[in-house]
């Protein structure tokens, strides 16, 4: 399961929705909560947490 933590509006986050919704795979995203500015946006995906979005796409791109 992939779970997507993210701000509302953020286009590089949509940008990975999108990408995740290509592919088909179930994963869980829930918005980040703009009353808490320390929340951080993040992914976990096969047990790791990606802070980048990019550095989780790569990988990601690699195994799809």
């Amino acid at each position: 399961m992939i779970e997507i933590y993210y701000w509302e509006d953020d286009p590089e986050a949509e940008r990975v929705l999108r990408e995740l919704e290509k592919s088909g795979l179930e994963y869980e995203e829930t918005l980040l909560d703009a009353e808490r500015p320390s929340a951080r946006p993040s992914i976990s995906y096969n047990g790791k947490t990606y802070w980048e979005w990019d550095d989780f796409l790569r990988v990601f791109r690699t195994e799809h």
